[in-house]
């Protein structure tokens, strides 16, 4: 599928730039980057889209908050507060896992 650069420049001004400690509320969980959000995905999806930019560490601590959405998600995004995502890492999931 292929989108237009103004269609790209929206949703990613829309999106921000998500880091693990900032919980997005409502139904989400805990989200990385450009809207990858952990409630949603396997561990299997994760580990293979973040694990060139994330350490053995952080891909561990991370890994609690596969399937974790809600409230649930809110209580543990404090835990995440030392980790970091680069906008190089967000842009480089989004462009190649996302879209």
């Amino acid at each position: 599928m292929e989108f237009s650069k103004k269609a790209l420049d929206l949703i990613l001004a829309e999106e921000g730039l998500d880091q693990p400690s900032k919980w997005p509320k409502h139904d989400s969980g805990i989200s990385l980057g450009r809207g990858y959000d952990l409630g949603y995905v396997t561990e299997e999806e994760f580990r293979k889209d973040w694990g060139p930019f994330l350490t053995p560490s952080e891909l561990n601590r991370l890994s609690e908050a596969i399937g974790v959405h809600g409230e649930d998600a809110h209580h543990i995004a404090a835990k995440f507060s030392d980790i970091k995502i680069s906008r190089e890492a967000a842009d480089s999931v989004f462009y190649s896992k996302t879209i």
